[in-house]
């Protein structure tokens, strides 16, 4: 897959990359939601530059929403779960005090529930 990635606190046009990695597997309780779309928010462009209320450990992959089709399911999440199918187009949030909310097209994944990839 490919993904961007910041190597280091800085400038984005300076140390943002992209890099091909693997897949990643689902864990316990965790969907893998294969990525259309990631929006770049002025938060995340705060963070690359080391100007937000903490720094991830670098290398760092930003963002933290994206919209996407249930991959796969990993240990204890699975079809049916929380309404969750494989296929099914979802939308990945920052982490919420709730496990999910859903509408008739589409299904919200609060918090680290979601180990995305993308294209």
């Amino acid at each position: 897959m490919r993904t961007v990635v910041a190597r280091e606190v800085g400038e984005p046009g300076d140390v943002l990359t992209v890099r091909r990695v693997p897949v990643p597997e689902p864990g316990p309780g965790q969907v893998l939601v294969r990525v259309d779309a990631a929006p770049v928010h002025a938060g995340d462009l705060h963070v690359i530059r080391g100007r937000y209320g903490y720094a991830p450990p670098f290398p760092a992959v930003p963002g933290l929403e994206c919209a996407g089709t249930v991959a796969a399911f990993g240990p204890g999440a699975g079809d049916g779960e929380d309404g969750l199918r494989l296929g099914q187009r979802v939308t990945r949030r920052p982490p919420a005090p709730r496990s999910g909310s859903s509408s008739s097209t589409c299904h919200t994944i609060w918090g680290s529930r979601a180990a995305s990839w993308a294209r």
